[in-house]
């Protein structure tokens, strides 16, 4: 079984590499989405249920401090970065 990771990341070029240049099969991984504000990040986290984040700390319209904290805690999420 993959792990789930979800990106959530303001700057759509950082998504993009993320998503094309990392091997994520090679590390027993499966990339579930990307998000590129927190609000959608927060939708995605909950629909996906990831067992790895990576993301800013601060976005737009959410972070990390305020409601992802709830967000993360509510989805039972292994890892954030």
């Amino acid at each position: 079984m993959l792990l789930k990771v979800v990106i959530i990341e303001d700057n759509p070029i950082t998504v993009r590499s993320l998503v094309e240049t990392i091997k994520w099969e090679t590390l027993g991984c499966e990339v579930a989405g990307t998000a590129l504000d927190g609000e959608a990040g927060c939708q995605l986290i909950l629909s996906t249920r990831p067992d790895i984040i990576l993301t800013d700390i601060r976005m737009p319209k959410c972070d990390y401090s305020g409601k992802w904290s709830q967000v993360v805690y509510r989805g039972q999420v292994a890892y954030v970065f």
